[in-house]
């Protein structure tokens, strides 16, 4: 074959033309296909010639967009995961991601930072393309999933890479006839993953992690979630995973005095660049009010000198007064502090005032046969 000629030869001009003239979609053979593509995206990714890696990278989208629903040729994580390996990404943290994938023994090659992110760019590039047209094998798209996250962690991660990083985790999130049952195991390999970070590490990924629709809010909450329990959701049901995170375990972790306190502040021994970080995670758990304001039961009329039961809402921001109250900053001469009371106020007013708005909004109901709006929020 022409093509394994040129490849054997590294003949770079040949290379370039086979590549760049479409041949590639006419084929027919599906296992020719099948074993096309890691071939061509080990080309794209790492060939040492630039045209040549174009070449193969627009060769290898042409072929994605052609082939019937029963044409697969798969994407496999163990391609990526030794592609990476070839750019210097470190084994042992993808050996962590999948079982039985083999690394090379020689040591991979060294590429500058600029060398090295185009590269990483077309991988993150064509695995997006992958999961749009739904050839991302599924039990891989956990772990991938987690390893971009991994990639936008990196100090030299460009922002533009770190965007690009971002369109594909949501692209594997919302692949075609993805279900809420294809999110929990996402969660729990980013969380499994997390488990062995710095607190800072753990932020920084969950705020790498994209927000944007109902699926990705919905495990960005639980993430944060298990962030703080140091949980991996092992035992969370769907039923469960459908509801917001529960607000009971939040308020225990707020009121939490002992030694393993993770928000209680107890200067000077209170680390506060860990408690804002904390503060920061705890922000993303309780992203949803709205939710939490559609499952409060409506209010039971009290006497005129009684007080209506307070909902955990309202005790959660309570304690984040409480808190606030008790970190002194005499005149903002502990900017570390500042930042935390700042977090703190911010958190409960955002809460204050969404639950009120939620309140207002609900729809009137009926009391002793008359229209009557429910109870406003304190």
């Amino acid at each position: 074959m022409t093509l394994e000629r040129a490849a054997n030869k590294n003949d770079i001009e040949t290379l370039e033309t086979l590549l760049d003239s479409g041949i590639f979609m006419q084929l027919d053979s599906f296992s020719m296909r099948k074993q096309l593509t890691p071939w061509l995206f080990e080309v794209a990714t790492s060939h040492g010639a630039e045209s040549v890696a174009n070449a193969a990278y627009g060769a290898l989208t042409g072929l994605l967009s052609t082939g019937g629903s029963a044409d697969r040729n798969f994407l496999h994580l163990a391609t990526i995961a030794r592609t990476l390996a070839a750019l210097g990404a470190k084994t042992g943290v993808l050996a962590s991601l999948g079982s039985g994938i083999d690394f090379p023994a020689t040591d991979p090659p060294v590429f500058d930072r600029i060398e090295r992110e185009k590269r990483v760019w077309r991988l993150v590039e064509l695995i997006r393309a992958f999961a749009k047209s739904n050839r991302i094998v599924p039990t891989d798209t956990p772990p991938l999933t987690t390893l971009m996250l991994l990639i936008s962690l990196d100090h030299s991660t460009s922002p533009a890479l770190k965007r690009s990083l971002l369109e594909t985790i949501m692209a594997l999130i919302n692949k075609p006839f993805a279900s809420v049952a294809d999110e929990i195991p996402i969660c729990q390999a980013i969380l499994r993953v997390a488990s062995s970070l710095s607190l800072s590490q753990r932020l920084s990924m969950l705020n790498s992690f994209p927000r944007a629709g109902v699926p990705c809010s919905r495990m960005a909450r639980w993430i944060a979630y298990g962030l703080l329990t140091d949980g991996t959701l092992t035992h969370v049901t769907k039923d469960e995973y459908l509801q917001p995170p529960p607000l009971i375990r939040v308020l225990t972790m707020l009121l939490d005095t002992s030694e393993r306190a993770l928000f209680d502040v107890i200067p000077p021994e209170t680390d506060f660049e860990a408690l804002l970080e904390r503060i920061d995670i705890l922000s993303v758990v309780l992203t949803d009010v709205q939710s939490y304001v559609d499952r409060e039961a409506p209010a039971t009329p009290k006497g005129e000198d009684e007080e209506p039961d307070m909902e955990l809402l309202e005790m959660i921001g309570n304690r984040l007064q409480s808190l606030h109250g008790k970190i002194h900053d005499t005149r903002a001469a502990y900017l570390d502090r500042t930042r935390v009371k700042d977090a703190m106020q911010r958190l409960r007013m955002r809460i204050l005032y969404q639950r009120k708005s939620a309140l207002q909004s609900r729809p009137k109901i009926k009391l002793n046969g008359e229209q009557q709006s429910r109870p406003q929020a304190k």
